[in-house]
């Protein structure tokens, strides 16, 4: 009962997470970089590289690997992660393997509905 009323909560911080991106203005001046700042994925993949910062990174199904930096929360609901960068907030993988890196540096919570593999040397 405890699981199902945690999935709950995450399923919905993730609504919420998105329902602030699609409301949020559209970007028409500003650069491209700017543009992109938010990763939202229904269903596929989203890769963070080393020396890109985003926002916030949202995956309903699919796998997100983080090699840069999120400023804010990253979550996936149906898939696996790998943090290996920063991210400034938390990290919610409802169903899926999460792969800590020993390069990693998560600032907030780590949420995982399975098991969490951490590197000796993660932050």
């Amino acid at each position: 009962m405890l699981r199902k009323a945690s999935a709950l909560v995450v399923l919905g911080f993730a609504i919420g997470a998105v329902s602030t991106v699609a409301l949020s203005p559209t970007a028409t001046a500003q650069p491209v970089e700017e543009q992109h700042r938010n990763q939202v994925v229904l269903s596929g993949y989203v890769i963070v590289p080393r020396g890109r910062t985003v926002s916030e990174v949202v995956v309903f199904q699919g796998r997100a690997t983080v090699l840069g930096v999120v400023e804010g929360d990253g979550i996936v609901l149906d898939g696996p992660a790998t943090i290996a960068g920063q991210v400034g907030g938390d990290v919610v993988i409802l169903d899926g393997r999460v792969l800590v890196r020993d390069t990693a540096q998560i600032t907030g919570n780590l949420l995982s509905g399975d098991p969490v593999e951490v590197e000796d040397g993660a932050r």
